[in-house]
């Protein structure tokens, strides 16, 4: 049984047993997998600052954990009244059932050196180990550091912190990392993990850790689990092969009594023709495996100038080896000799590239774990397997794999064995690597979009629209897909979460089912009206009054007469709706207006003109929604209202542009363009009224509502200004570059998913709009292939709801929309009955 290194923990200072002091720092991965060419090579550029911030002894190392189904919960419940939201508990506790069936992980990455104070360092830590061992011999009260010391080195430690790069966002490890790294790697494979400890600090428990020194118990050991073959009979035994049994049992410790079977592998070989970037990031390549698979580089880093002093001597060296050698052959050792001269040139060149390289000896270990010997063989082979696709070598060394677990710790000095498996590289090279990738995608809480499957690490997605309002940022979102790929779906889905969670939703449906209105309906007691079919008034000044109502039904009539408000008829227009002279003559609907028109007493010049214009339209079906006086105003407190626009047409973008065609619009186009600018003013009234509660603006088939200015104004509101009124839109259509407003609307949407286009040119264009290379042939393929179908033209079992989304933070991923927990919300929210079944 061996102790852990660890004999003291103080702030992120880790106090050894060999009398070294460690500074640990967790580093945050950033958004890699999919971003654009210019981000990845800034993502390397990082990665190469970090390998060259420090000089000497240093260890990166990135460990995997389940996450904990029960935080994801309480991510979902975060800033949400439960006892007022009876749904959205419902769907909490469902999905708390559904992610036990899923195995979700995430992986941190924490980076470590030894800390050196100066001439003395030696002595002090020679001065720490004596007085450990004695004091462990002779069972005296174990030796602490001072606070002196420890506020000398934590000086030294800032000063390292500092250098490190910012695009990492480096904090000091707590106390409490350092406990869960060493339990982690007790048990690793097993399940046993706890929930990784917060990035945030927690409170003072520094005191607490150095009173009980060392917190991580004792392990045994195994190399090779000699001790399963005790149970082997010995005939059985003298065959074994020593080389079917390179891997470690960890016994005891955090595992308890169910040992841990683990496998260190060491990288041996990487490709003969070197290493491409973009193209291969060994390390980042990880998250591809749909295992657990831990990584640690353990790393001598020598700045140029020491290097190439040190690759002089080695010049002198080979010099002479020339002078001595004999044998010409191709396989002899000349051609050895010649492949070292080869290295030492590019090593050379690279350190010349700049007087801030490094040189690197990097020993790169790669972990998994099961709790039985055959499993953990099977996940060895499947790595190496893997790696050897991309010419990379990862062996289990024989006899070597407990030094390889101790060296994927931080505390522990590098072995003689551990350094002879280093490879020689540059800072620059071995960025290349890029470790610190991240998938992660979305919000920290809010309601669950979908599943991360940008990697074979499955994470939820969130959409936290109300937090991002809070923080003074648009929560607005579009999706954009062909017809069946899933962005109806998609909008319902976060629709319904809006309304469970405590907030409101104002929808515009042109569906011919009504689709949204049944939706709305079986979620809530929401109000749907049919506008040419209406069963409540959107007459404006008896939803508003006069004040507010006036202007809102002046927008409407301007648009719908065809009259220009610097016209005749429209300064009389704006008379009229004057809030003043409204109130003075008491004027409260559209029909009252229309009858003061008529009147001969009336004062405003015109008057007749405009009523005769105005008239045309209250005689019309169309005008029932605006000039019935017998229909109810809607009422808009409700938490769902759906704008149902079947048989609203709506002019085409040429009729628009062309004043010929414009002039010969039909009724329907003339009255269409003219509700909606309405049915978008209401919207804005609606959600913008009341801050004390988030409001979703809806539009399914954009293109309805960005067709013409007047409404493509309030969207750009709607995503520029929904923010200081807790409101949001969310965007649905098929074009990218035409439905969703103009250019500096779509740029401005933060949240932006792209779901199915077969294609090709539609594919390219939604990939130009979430920022990505559209001219690149394989992301356009990516797009095509999201949710394909099967011969029956139905989407392929298991693959419904995919998208590549970019989050509010800009980063990029595959994701999967999930059903709701609830069967009975999955059905409202489907299409079809068919889809329902």
């Amino acid at each position: 049984m061996k102790k852990a290194p660890t004999k003291a923990l103080a702030c992120n200072l880790l106090f050894t047993r060999h009398g070294t002091v460690w500074a640990t720092w967790r580093l945050s991965p950033v958004a890699y997998g999919f971003a654009p060419a210019k981000r990845k090579k800034a993502v390397k550029i990082g990665h190469q600052a970090l390998f060259q911030a420090v000089h000497g002894e240093a260890l990166l190392f990135g460990l995997t954990a389940d996450v904990d189904p029960a935080s994801v919960v309480e991510q979902m419940l975060e800033g949400v009244d439960v006892s007022e939201c009876d749904e959205w508990r419902e769907e909490a506790l469902l999905t708390l059932d559904a992610l036990e069936d899923l195995r979700l992980g995430t992986r941190a990455w924490w980076f470590s050196v030894p800390l050196r104070l100066g001439p003395h360092s030696a002595w002090k830590e020679m001065a720490r180990r004596t007085a450990t061992e004695f004091g462990e011999a002779f069972g005296l009260a174990p030796w602490m550091p001072g606070q002196g010391e420890i506020d000398e080195l934590l000086v030294q430690a800032a000063a390292i912190e500092r250098s490190l790069p910012t695009m990492f966002n480096p904090r000091p490890a707590t106390v409490a990392e350092h406990i869960w790294i060493g339990l982690h790697h007790q048990s690793r494979g097993l399940g046993l993990d706890r929930r990784i400890p917060s990035m945030s600090h927690g409170g003072d428990v520094q005191q607490e850790i150095l009173q009980l020194g060392s917190v991580i118990p004792r392990v045994w050991l195994d190399e090779g689990a000699q001790t399963d073959l005790a149970e082997v009979p010995a005939a059985k035994r003298l065959g074994q092969n020593p080389f079917s049994r390179r891997y470690l049992k960890v016994a005891g410790g955090a595992a308890g009594e169910t040992p841990s079977y683990q496998s260190l592998l060491a990288m041996t070989g990487t490709p003969r023709g070197g290493i491409t970037f973009p193209g291969t990031e060994w390390l980042a390549l990880a998250d591809e495996l749909d295992m657990d698979l831990d990584i640690a580089l353990r790393m001598h880093i020598m700045p140029a100038t020491a290097a190439k002093a040190r690759n002089r001597k080695a010049e002198n060296t080979i010099n002479e080896q020339y002078n001595q050698r004999t044998d010409g052959g191709i396989t002899g050792s000349s051609t050895e000799l010649d492949a070292t001269v080869e290295d030492l040139v590019l090593l050379q060149k690279a350190l010349d590239r700049s007087d801030k390289e490094t040189r690197v000896q990097v020993t790169a270990v790669l972990a998994v774990g099961a709790d039985t010997a055959d499993e953990v063989r099977a996940k060895t082979d499947r790595v190496k397997a893997f790696y050897n696709e991309f010419e990379f070598t990862f062996d289990p060394q024989l006899g070597l794999q407990e030094e390889l677990w101790w060296a994927m710790q931080p505390g522990v000095p590098t072995s003689r064995e551990v350094r002879a498996l280093a490879q020689l590289t540059t800072g620059r090279d071995l960025a290349a690597a890029i470790p610190l990738a991240s998938t992660d995608l979305g919000s920290q809480k809010g309601s669950i979009l979908g599943m991360n499957v940008s990697s074979a690490r499955r994470t939820p997605v969130f959409l936290d629209i109300e937090g991002s309002v809070l923080g003074n940022k648009s929560g607005s979102f579009a999706f954009c897909a062909e017809s069946g790929a899933g962005k109806s779906y998609a909008l319902k889905k976060i629709a319904g979460d809006v309304i469970d969670r405590g907030g409101r939703v104002f929808v515009l449906d042109h569906s011919d089912t009504k689709e949204w209105a049944d939706f709305a309906g079986s979620v809530t007691d929401s109000v749907s009206l049919e506008v040419v079919n209406p069963s409540h008034s959107l007459d404006a000044l008896r939803l508003f009054g006069p004040r507010d109502g006036g202007p809102i039904l002046e927008a409407f009539f301007t648009t719908l007469l065809n009259i220009a408000p610097s016209d005749e008829l429209g300064v009389a227009l704006s008379e009229a709706l004057d809030a003043d002279y409204l109130h003075r003559n008491g004027i409260g609907s559209a029909s009252e207006l229309l009858e003061h028109l008529k009147s001969q007493d009336c004062p405003v010049a015109g008057a007749q003109s405009l009523a005769r214009r105005m008239n045309g339209w209250a005689r019309k079906g169309l005008g029932k929604v605006i000039f019935d006086p017998s229909l109810a105003p809607l009422p808009l407190d409700s938490d769902a209202l759906v704008m149902c626009t079947r048989g609203c047409d709506l002019p085409t973008a040429d009729e628009l542009a062309n004043a010929h065609l414009f002039r010969q619009l039909p009724v329907a186009k003339v009255f269409g363009r003219s509700v909606y600018a309405l049915l978008a003013r209401i919207a804005q009234y609606v959600c913008f009224k009341d801050i004390d509660q988030l409001a979703l603006f809806i539009v399914d088939e954009a293109h309805h509502v960005t067709v013409s200015p007047e409404t493509t104004g309030i969207v750009e509101l709607f995503v520029r200004e929904g923010r200081r009124s807790r409101a949001a839109i969310g965007l649905g259509s098929h074009d990218a570059a035409l439905d969703f407003g103009n250019e500096a609307v779509r740029g401005l949407i933060p949240v932006r998913v792209v779901m199915r286009h077969t294609d090709p040119k539609l594919a390219a264009r939604a990939l130009e709009w979430i920022g990505l290379n559209h001219q690149d042939d394989s992301l356009v393929e990516t797009v095509q292939g999201l949710s394909p179908m099967d011969e029956s033209n139905r989407i392929v079992a298991g693959r419904e709801g995919e998208g590549l989304m970019r989050d509010q933070a800009v980063r990029y991923g595959l994701i999967q929309v999930t059903r709701p927990g609830r069967q009975r919300r999955h059905e409202a929210i489907v299409s079809t009955p068919e889809a329902a079944a």
